[in-house]
């Protein structure tokens, strides 16, 4: 679960059915697992991905930090 997140963290919108769908669980099964596992709902993993993401882009790009918050 975690690998797919990582793998599709930039989909915009983020589709949660194939999450779910990946995991071969019920997604009150694969949060209950995920969330006890992690500590982390997998909406708060994502979330986390995609701010070490952006703070990658701040570190190594030249774009404003504007473009890559709207990113």
């Amino acid at each position: 679960m975690q690998r797919y997140l990582k793998e599709h963290a930039a989909d915009e919108p983020f589709c949660w059915s194939d999450f779910y769908a990946a995991a071969g669980f019920s997604s009150r099964h694969a949060n209950r697992i995920f969330k006890e596992l992690t500590q982390k709902t997998p909406a708060e993993y994502l979330r986390d991905i995609r701010l070490s993401q952006s703070c990658a882009s701040v570190l190594q790009d030249d774009k404003a930090i504007l473009d890559i918050a709207l990113d």
